[in-house]
């Protein structure tokens, strides 16, 4: 199998610059400025030009018209998210419009190929839609699913449609969609993941018409994309059999998952401990954001404390959970600035100390770890994924066992999430 290629936008203007949490949340309701936002008064210092009207205030809608033309959030993906809003609870689930778009060449390529479904959605916001591409095959495939980043404030899911995975899993008979999520501006941390969660169920629920086998779906992604894929694999499972809405009675877990330059947890009082020291001065107010808590000291009280470990992948992680591959590229090298930071290898790292201490099985890369059969990196996570997605490779360096795992759903105890 041909190297797959990892391509990690680094978002113009600063307001992201590729990291993760790089943007504190805006809280629904009336529209935040700089006088009651350190966050956006900083920006407005950094990046005056944002101020549009020049009064000295930076808006909300201000500061996101300036990510826009950045490059940061596209009008496009608002535009395309609303058009099958409806489709999105169960009830309605069954009447998805979507109509198959596949292009195939004449030689049967699907490199070029547009999704089967375009925008469906798989959820009640604007922003819960996704792209499939079902592979040809005459049995339920496998499904592998991109999650994008972009510190949940910015990114698309029309980046994994630039991905060379998607014609590459399709060669080798395994279906792929790619989802977008609300953004911080729009909810919580904690309601971004159960996004993430539902877009699986919803492909669990589609699965007898889209061709799917329901127990070998796998995701993988980058940044805020990996610990989104991390924490599916470790939370316990959402699945309600009891719901009215039939996509939440479909099970939320993965049999694999893959995370690039990810975070060891979305509790970020875990990374202290994890990474050392954050380099420099730091806000309060870019922690408690994150939850759209009111104060720090939310973070303490019990209803803090349970979010928190809701959204702690190292605290959530059991020896029955997905196997995981985790690889952080950057160097060992104390961090200086946020970036480094919230990226640092030492976060791969304490996710592996943390697998080896419950018995999972893992794969983790940072720079200088020997890799297995002289792959990449990128290469071993797609033999990791393939091997337990049961598949074999039409081209090397992708090997896979010759059983597919038995047809039975990740286990793990249901608990409600917040």
């Amino acid at each position: 199998m041909a190297a797959m290629r990892f391509k990690w936008r680094w978002l113009a203007a600063g307001f992201v610059a590729g990291a993760f949490f790089a943007f504190a949340g805006w809280r629904a309701g009336a529209e935040m400025n700089s006088k009651d936002s350190p966050f956006l008064q900083r920006n407005l210092q950094r990046f005056p030009e944002a101020d549009a009207n020049g009064d000295g205030v930076l808006t909300e809608s201000e500061a996101r018209d300036y990510m826009q033309k950045a490059g940061t959030v596209t009008p496009k993906r608002r535009q395309d998210a609303g058009k099958n809003a409806d489709q999105g609870t169960g009830q309605d689930a069954d009447e998805v419009t979507s109509q198959p778009s596949s292009k195939m060449t004449p030689e049967g390529s699907m490199a070029d190929a547009e999704p089967t479904f375009s925008n469906v959605s798989y959820g009640p916001y604007p922003a819960n839609v996704l792209d499939f591409w079902k592979a040809p095959s005459d049995k339920p495939t496998p499904l592998v699913v991109y999650i994008h980043g972009g510190g949940f404030v910015g990114g698309d899911k029309a980046k994994g449609r630039n991905d060379d995975a998607i014609s590459q899993c399709l060669k080798d008979g395994i279906s792929f969609a790619s989802i977008n999520y609300r953004f911080r501006a729009e909810a919580p941390v904690q309601d971004i993941v159960r996004d993430c969660a539902r877009a699986i169920q919803f492909l669990r629920y589609k699965s007898k018409e889209w061709s799917i086998d329901k127990p070998r779906v796998a995701a993988y992604g980058g940044s805020a994309g990996a610990s989104s894929s991390l924490w599916l694999a470790f939370h316990d499972d959402l699945a309600d059999p009891d719901n009215p809405d039939p996509v939440l009675r479909e099970s939320s877990r993965l049999c694999v998952a893959g995370a690039n330059s990810t975070q060891c947890s979305c509790d970020v009082e875990q990374w202290t401990e994890a990474v050392g020291p954050y380099p420099g001065q730091r806000s309060d107010a870019e922690t408690f954001e994150l939850y759209h808590f009111k104060s720090k000291d939310d973070l303490y009280t019990a209803e803090g404390k349970r979010i928190r470990a809701d959204v702690d992948m190292l605290g959530l992680m059991s020896k029955d959970d997905a196997p995981f591959f985790a690889y952080n590229p950057a160097p060992m090298d104390p961090p200086t600035n946020h970036g480094q930071y919230v990226h640092h290898p030492r976060h791969a790292l304490a996710l592996k100390k943390q697998a080896e201490e419950v018995g999972l099985e893992c794969a983790v890369f940072v720079q200088g770890t020997p890799v297995p059969g002289g792959l990449t990196p990128p290469q071993y996570m797609w033999k990791f994924l393939y091997d337990h997605l049961g598949v074999k490779a039409a081209s090397a360096p992708v090997s896979a066992p010759a059983q597919p795992p038995a047809a039975t759903m990740p286990s793990k105890s249901q608990k409600e999430g917040p």
